[in-house]
């Protein structure tokens, strides 16, 4: 039985370049779905290197130097360099291999 079959669950599915996102809200009312879909495609407006106009898209134009982002932009930044603190260098977002 899918997910979106039971009551109480709500379900999204969609793919774009590389990325399949599919999300199951269990509980709540039919309007939380929405929301959470429009709340990660407005994520990946802002942090998407395929998209001109985002924020990540601005910081590579204009690397070492200051630019103006959101809170998000800045936790998503913080946690990357975490990531590749704690992984010594395994975690990569530019699709190259760290060995």
């Amino acid at each position: 039985m899918r997910a979106a079959q039971c009551r109480g669950v709500h379900e999204s599915r969609s793919g774009r370049w590389a990325a399949t996102r599919h999300v199951i809200v269990v509980g709540g009312d039919d309007s939380i779905l929405p929301r959470v879909v429009a709340r990660i495609e407005a994520l990946e407006q802002r942090w998407s290197r395929f998209v001109d106009t985002s924020e990540i898209s601005e910081l590579n134009r204009h690397p070492g130097r200051d630019v103006e982002v959101s809170v998000e932009t800045r936790l998503l930044v913080q946690s990357r360099g975490r990531g590749v603190a704690l992984t010594g260098g395994g975690l990569r977002s530019d699709g190259c291999s760290a060995t």
